[in-house]
Parts: C-alpha cells; structure tokens; sequence
C-alpha cells in the first residue's frame, strides 16, 4: 500500500477480490524511515492500516483483511485489540492479524523520541507505555517459569480448545 493513492488501494483490492485473491494486507508505519526518505524523491503515503483495511471491508465482501504487520511496541495493545475487533465484527470476521515488534529504531525514535536512549529490549517490552514503565523492576525468568503450571503440547491443545468451546 505505501506508494499506492487511498483510491488505488480501494481499486485494488476490488480487483483482487475479483481475480479470485484470498486477502489484502497493509504494513504499518507511523513514520517514514531515514532510509526510505533518502532512497526515493517523494517517500510513500504509509495510510493507518486498519482505517485502511476497514474502507475496504466496506468495498469488499470476501476478500481477507490482513496486516501486514502491526507493530505492537508503538501501540496501545487494548485500544489496538479493541479496533481489530471492532474491524473483524464489521467485515464479517474476515481480519487476519499480522503483529510483530517492529525493526525501525529510527521510527520508534520518530514516534517516541523520549525512548531514544531507551534499549530495544525496554522498548518492545514495555511499548507505549512510557519511560516510567521502562524503569520498573521486572521479575526473572526463572521466577515467571517456577510460577507456571507445567503443561505439554497436548495439553495446551486441549486447554485451548476447551476455551473454543470445541473439546471439554
């Protein structure tokens, strides 16, 4: 999407889901790279991708939505699920969810320029949050995993279809 117009987009994926394609998918960039910026002589329109994808769920009646990558540390995560839900209700459960921890330190730094100095781990742990977040004590990981009931594969497939409301 980045180097397509609003109405490309929409057009596009009008026509995919006429050609028989399974989804469209928008990345997710809240700033435009240093190296994009030096790389080409009028950067891309990076659109907010589920304002986006929720045009063209309107456009749309099968065609999957997918992101292409939410970057989970430069958002708010229950405003985010709250929207993908919301996005999933209104396209008739066609959203794919796409989410990673992002691989820009320069658009963290755009976005969040009081966490420049901040360490990537601190950063994708603690996301939006702030710096204050940042500085707050976090248990080991031994202390998180003794705390854990132990649990295989299966039962973790069972556990969780059982929540699916499929096996009891």
């Amino acid at each position: 999407m980045p180097f397509a117009s609003a109405r490309e987009v929409v057009d596009i994926a009008i026509e995919a889901e006429q050609l028989g394609f399974h989804d469209a998918a928008g990345n997710d960039h809240l700033s435009t790279m240093r190296f994009v910026r030096q790389a080409w002589a009028a950067p891309p329109d990076y659109h907010e991708p589920l304002i986006t994808l929720s045009h063209v769920a309107a456009r749309t009646s099968v065609l999957r939505l997918t992101t292409g990558i939410m970057v989970l540390s430069m958002r708010a995560p229950v405003l985010l699920a709250k929207q993908v839900a919301t996005l999933d209700q209104l396209s008739g459960g066609r959203v794919i969810l796409g989410v990673a921890v992002g691989g820009y330190r320069d658009e963290f730094e755009a976005v969040r320029p009081d966490l420049r100095h901040a360490s990537r781990a601190a950063i994708t742990r603690y996301g939006p949050a702030g710096p204050a977040s940042i500085s707050r004590p976090v248990r080991s990981v031994a202390t998180r995993r003794a705390s854990r009931p132990r649990c295989n594969r299966s039962c973790a497939s069972a556990t969780l279809l059982s929540k699916r409301g499929k096996r009891s």
